[in-house]
């Protein structure tokens, strides 16, 4: 797992930003699959030209310019990208039906077979391309399977072969697309997780907790809100004492005595010390004190045979939401109760409430 975790944060800012990135990434994929379908449409147009496919001509001509059209569309607003979207569907579809009725089945080449299904998925993700990608297959099965599908086929000039291998050719493609997609979600979904928790404790970093708050704030509009910052006594003395490894030994098990207390987001702040926020605001006190009471009645294993006990000092605020842009109000209101906290004897928790945060400088403790 540590080498996975290496391997992810050593990959290059592009991957990471653009690959990795859903919305991105469905941007990018978007634009380059109208680009190829375009380009590979007016390529087959000219080979029409110099063969005297009139007909074909007319057909790859035409679907090659509404594919420039979607690539121009791409570059617009999110309606500009999604009516292009709509539009690709509707292009293909049409494309597809008109080689399968017009005489000439064939003219719907293997180049098809292998860009259809990847189209799909690149344009529209795992799961509604898996559905569009699956609707042409069985489009294909309709035509070339079925006995009222090959009816339809006014052109006779193919045999058993050329009507079970081209649909087959398509599932072959279909299957690859999906799988590459597979592996590709599966790692934005590890990378995602890896960029919004810590990898030693398994808590929430930084930025997977501002993630959350601005989401909570959002939603919890006039509403009181908890906020606690929890910070290891003395935790340079056990590092100094017993070295690094257990330091990091006691890091993980605090996360976790705080997690047999309460499954609210948990993060960790920087260095020993933990943030938590508490979306039902009225019980912060009680959620701050049953944490530092938990904390010091539980022995921390270090390697080998020995154990200590760890104590926590905790500041701990309640206020109303009041639509609050950003959570560093509560930051620095907590931080405060915090450091008072380890100012008067640590192992204690410091807690105020109040209607907003700028009351909370001169509101009374609790402890």
């Amino acid at each position: 797992m540590n080498r996975f975790r290496e391997s992810i944060h050593s990959i290059s800012p592009f991957f990471r930003e653009v690959v990795l990135d859903e919305r991105r990434r469905n941007k990018v994929l978007a634009r380059l699959t109208y680009f190829v379908l375009a380009s590979v449409a007016l390529f087959m147009s000219v080979v029409n030209a110099f063969t005297a496919e009139y007909t074909l001509l007319i057909a790859t001509g035409v679907f090659s310019s509404l594919c420039f059209i979607d690539f121009a569309m791409s570059f617009g607003g999110r309606k500009s990208s999604s009516a292009a979207s709509v539009l690709f569907i509707i292009e293909i579809l049409t494309l597809m039906i008109f080689f399968l009725v017009s005489g000439h089945p064939k003219g719907f080449s293997v180049i098809w077979s292998a860009l259809l299904p990847t189209c799909g998925l690149c344009l529209f993700g795992f799961r509604k391309g898996t559905i569009v990608s699956g609707t042409f297959f069985v489009a294909l099965v309709f035509f070339f399977w079925t006995p009222l599908g090959r009816s339809l086929l006014v052109y006779q000039d193919y045999g058993d072969v050329f009507m079970l291998r081209f649909p087959m050719l398509y599932l072959s493609f279909f299957a690859l697309a999906l799988g590459l997609e597979g592996i590709l979600s599966i790692s934005q979904q590890a990378y995602a997780n890896l960029s919004h928790h810590d990898p030693l404790t398994g808590a929430l970093n930084r930025s997977g907790f501002s993630d959350i708050l601005h989401d909570k704030l959002a939603d919890r509009k006039n509403e009181r809100i908890g906020f606690i910052i929890a910070d290891l006594d003395h935790f340079k003395v056990v590092n100094d004492k017993y070295g690094h490894s257990n330091g990091d030994r006691v890091l993980i098990q605090t996360v976790q005595i705080i997690k047999e207390v309460t499954d609210v987001p948990l993060c960790r702040w920087g260095g020993e010390e933990f943030a938590i926020f508490v979306p039902d605001g009225e019980h912060t006190e009680e959620i701050a004190e049953n944490i530092r009471r938990k904390m010091e009645e539980t022995s921390i294993r270090l390697d080998g045979t020995d154990e200590i006990r760890q104590t926590l000092s905790l500041g701990a605020i309640c206020v109303r939401s009041n639509g609050m842009p950003d959570y560093s109000p509560l930051c620095k209101a907590a931080d405060t109760c915090l450091y008072e906290a380890k100012e008067t004897g640590r192992n204690r928790v410091i807690y105020r409430e109040a209607e907003n945060c700028a009351d909370l400088q001169e509101g009374p403790a609790h402890e």
